[in-house]
């Protein structure tokens, strides 16, 4: 009778089995975990594209935002869906990953309490085309803010 000693094939088969399926889930777990950050990181940068206009609004104040005379400024277009724009002098400059996204700027004319206020509403959407509508969970992100008239 001659003794063996080792692994049979059969027992190598299973062993290499379950080995690649606990792989498997671990790259499926890594794979998952990337596609959630880059979601928050995502929209994160969504968020703040979003209430960027409405602080810089805000502080230009109701009756900047209500002037006929009110200059358009190319940062934010008014109406309409636009692609991100870095000022032209200086100042502060978006993160690359700001280029993926287009932004639509929309004012509507209120009385709230008695007071005329302005209602801003800003919808970022990712591009067609690109990275951000891959990673994203969702198809837009809306912020609103109100503008309201300081009393006299």
């Amino acid at each position: 009778m001659r003794i063996s000693q080792g692994f049979s094939l059969i027992e190598l088969v299973i062993a290499a089995f379950f080995l690649s399926c606990a792989l498997l889930g671990l790259i499926w777990l890594n794979s998952a975990s990337n596609r959630s950050s880059m979601d928050a990181y995502l929209k994160m940068q969504a968020v703040q594209l979003a209430l960027e206009p409405i602080e810089v609004f805000r502080a230009f104040g109701y009756e900047w935002l209500t002037s006929d005379a009110r200059p358009q400024l190319e940062q934010f277009p008014i109406g309409r869906l636009a692609g991100i724009v870095d000022p032209p002098f200086g100042g502060i400059q978006h993160p690359s990953e700001c280029a993926q996204f287009q932004r639509e700027i929309t004012l509507t004319p209120m009385i709230v309490n008695g007071l005329r206020a302005v209602k801003v509403r800003v919808r970022v959407v990712p591009h067609a085309q690109s990275r951000a509508r891959t990673f994203l969970l969702r198809n837009d992100v809306v912020m609103e803010g109100l503008i309201v008239e300081r009393p006299r």
